[in-house]
């Protein structure tokens, strides 16, 4: 509930005084409490590693691996990459893999790739390492696809 505009001095002065707040009576508290809005869920905020000067972007992808051994790359912030050159760039750094996926999912592009199941060390490696793009420094880790029969 909004507060009132008069806020009274005192006890010991007795009079009200105008108090000029520098947020409308008609704003949303939702305005009032943030200029901004952050999403809880999804952290979008890259970090950087100190030592190699590396932008590290999480991806953040709650969807169903197509099999299983799937992680997914979010790379819609690599946009200046040709679908070509991002499985190039897959190719050269995980060579075990067994299948890559290019899909766009409205706005976002995604990478899939698939591992054996039974090979944990690629799959680890994607999540924690990632796929990293030397040219601009930049490295996005993968999120690992949900189960077949998942509901999200």
């Amino acid at each position: 509930m909004a507060s009132s505009a008069t806020i009274p001095d005192t006890p010991e002065q007795g009079t009200p005084h105008q108090h000029k707040s520098p947020i409308k009576a008609d704003t949303l508290w939702s305005r009032t409490v943030s200029s901004e809005r952050v999403s809880l869920t999804h952290n979008h905020n890259p970090s950087q590693n100190n030592e190699t000067n590396t932008v590290i972007m999480p991806s953040h992808v709650w969807r169903n691996g197509r099999s299983p051994g799937s992680v997914i790359f979010d790379v819609t912030s690599r946009k200046s990459i040709a679908q070509e050159g991002l499985i190039a760039l897959v190719h050269d750094q995980y060579p075990s893999r067994r299948c890559i996926l290019f899909d766009k999912d409205g706005p976002r592009r995604l990478l899939e790739i698939n591992f054996s199941p039974q090979d944990d060390m690629d799959i680890q490696r994607a999540c924690q390492t990632g796929l990293h793009f030397p040219d601009e420094n930049v490295t996005v880790l993968a999120t690992s696809g949900l189960e077949t029969g998942a509901v999200i």
